[in-house]
C-alpha cells in the first residue's frame, strides 16, 4: 500500500519515503482557507462566514476522517442555526427592545434588507432608517418614540455583529481543539 494512516496517532499520510502526501496537503491548504474566508465572512458582507467555517469543519470530516469528530461537526452545525437566527432577528429585536411597533420592526428589516446593498455603512444604517420611518410614517409616532426605536435596532444589530464575531471564534476554537487535541 502506498499510503498508510495510523488511525490510533492520527498522523498525516506518508509515502514510502517519508514525505507527506501531495492531497493531504491540498486538502489542508483548502480546510485552512475556508476557516480564514469564514472568519473574515463574519465580519465583511455578501459573505457567508460561518457557514463556510461549517462548510471547512464538514469537507475536512469526509476527505480526512480521522481528525475532526462528528460530534464537533454536529456542534458547528448547531451553531450555524445561532448565527442565522442572530444575523435575521438583531436588528428587528433590538427595534422592538427600543420600543417599536410593528411598522418600525418591520421597517428595520425592510432597510437591513435594503442596506445589504451599501456595504457596512448600509448594514448599520439601513435598519436604523427604516425603523425610523417605519415609526414616523406608518405608526405616527413623534420623532423622540421614532427615534428610541431607531437606536434600538442600532444596538440590536450591534450585539448581534459582536455575537456572531464571537460565535464564529468559538467555532474556530472548537474545530481547532478537536484537530490538534483529541
Amino acid at each position: 500500500e502506498k499510503f498508510k494512516k495510523s488511525a490510533l496517532t492520527r498522523a498525516p499520510a506518508k509515502t514510502d519515503n517519508g514525505a507527506v502526501s501531495v492531497m493531504e496537503i491540498a486538502i489542508w491548504t483548502l480546510f485552512c482557507a475556508l476557516l480564514a474566508v469564514g472568519l473574515a465572512g463574519t465580519i465583511l458582507p455578501f459573505m457567508p462566514g460561518p457557514s463556510l467555517i461549517f462548510l471547512a469543519a464538514l469537507s475536512h470530516k469526509l476527505l480526512m476522517p480521522n481528525y475532526l469528530s462528528w460530534g464537533t461537526v454536529s456542534a458547528a452545525g448547531v451553531l450555524i442555526g445561532a448565527d442565522l437566527w442572530l444575523t435575521a432577528l438583531g436588528g428587528v429585536a433590538g427595534a422592538r427592545w427600543g420600543g417599536a411597533t410593528k411598522a418600525g420592526m418591520i421597517g428595520a428589516a425592510l432597510g437591513l434588507a435594503v442596506g445589504a446593498f451599501f456595504g457596512p455603512p448600509g448594514l448599520l444604517g439601513g435598519p436604523l432608517a427604516g425603523a425610523l420611518l417605519g415609526e414616523l410614517f406608518y405608526a405616527g409616532r413623534t420623532l423622540r418614540e421614532a427615534s428610541r426605536a431607531a437606536l434600538g435596532a442600532g444596538l440590536g444589530l450591534a450585539s448581534s455583529a459582536v455575537a456572531r464575531i464571537l460565535l464564529a471564534l468559538s467555532l474556530l476554537a472548537l474545530i481547532a481543539a478537536d484537530c490538534l487535541l483529541f
